[in-house]
């Protein structure tokens, strides 16, 4: 009668679970999860061509989000761990929840940036296999800034202590054991990079039409950063390296064949852009689809490119 996904509470395997409350009827964590289950299965029914079923998983992935809003949040808009027996709420409200919550769309936007500084004043407060979700929770309530942070503090448990202390790859536990076995080098750990493609490089995938060569959205990165790396995509690698100079945005960009990019850059019109010195409309392979927002928006097609946006003149 709750709404809620009841009698599946989360379980520990040993590690730390950050005072996790394992004691609830209706965990907030398997609620939020079975949302994006109802939401993926939604997208594949979509992409079947079966519109009847991909409604049917929407509407329930909306119930379900509306019950966990009305039913498993407190009074300042943090999520907590769960629903005790009694119907009360559970007195811990953890990092991994309320990032599950942002990462998979069912924190309201009104409440983002209420949670999104509730998990930024815990550091690391999830085990590695929850790393991906707290980081694109920070992206997801703005907090970019947090977002590097946490990739880059050597003196937190974490990623950048990993590597400082010769580490090549993210471990099943921030403080692994041999006397229980714990992996040194763990598939999970994987995860970080996605988030660093997604938020410091700015690239996303974009489903493509039926049939179609692969498809990248391609935004600047957080203010301040200069980075350059690799992006993987069925049709090859797609390369991608920002450089900021005051107001100024260079990107350059290589597009294998057969793929190709919607990108965004920050500039009040298409004068405001050149493609290796030249204006926009005699760029080979780039068309504008449209201005919005302080942003213009760009087809491109594969290939290799030097983009300058300069916002403000």
């Amino acid at each position: 009668g709750t709404g809620l996904v009841t009698g599946l509470p989360l379980g520990s395997n040993g590690d730390p679970i950050y005072g996790y409350d394992l004691d609830t009827v209706a965990d907030t964590t398997v609620n939020v999860m079975a949302v994006n289950a109802f939401n993926r299965i939604a997208q594949v029914a979509g992409v079947l061509g079966d519109t009847g079923q991909a409604a049917v998983q929407s509407t329930r992935g909306v119930g379900l989000t509306a019950a966990i809003n009305g039913r498993l949040v407190r009074s300042d808009g943090v999520y907590v761990d769960g629903l005790r027996a009694g119907g009360t709420l559970s007195p811990h409200a953890s990092q991994q929840v309320n990032a599950s919550a942002l990462a998979y769309g069912v924190v309201p936007p009104a409440r983002m940036k209420t949670v999104g500084s509730y998990l930024a004043g815990l550091g690391i407060s999830v085990s590695p296999d929850h790393g991906l979700e707290l980081l694109r929770a920070l992206h997801a309530a703005g907090l970019d800034n947090d977002f590097v942070h946490l990739l880059t503090d050597t003196q937190i448990p974490g990623w950048a202590h990993i590597v400082a202390v010769g580490g090549t790859f993210t471990w099943e536990t921030w403080t692994p054991s041999d006397l229980i076995g714990d992996s040194m080098s763990h598939g999970w750990g994987s995860g970080a990079l996605v988030a660093m493609q997604e938020v410091l490089l700015g690239v996303m995938p974009v489903t493509p039409a039926a049939g179609g060569a692969p498809v990248l959205d391609i935004r600047p990165p957080p203010a301040g950063l200069n980075v350059s790396g690799t992006v993987p995509t069925p049709a090859g690698t797609a390369t991608v390296d920002w450089r900021r100079a005051g107001s100024t945005i260079d990107l350059a960009l290589v597009l294998p064949p057969n793929a190709s990019a919607q990108l965004h850059l920050p500039a009040s019109g298409p004068g405001n852009l050149t493609e290796g010195g030249k204006p926009l409309a005699r760029a080979a392979g780039v068309t504008v689809l449209g201005t919005a927002g302080g942003q213009v928006a760009l087809s491109v097609a594969a290939g290799t490119y030097r983009f300058t946006s300069t916002p403000r003149r």
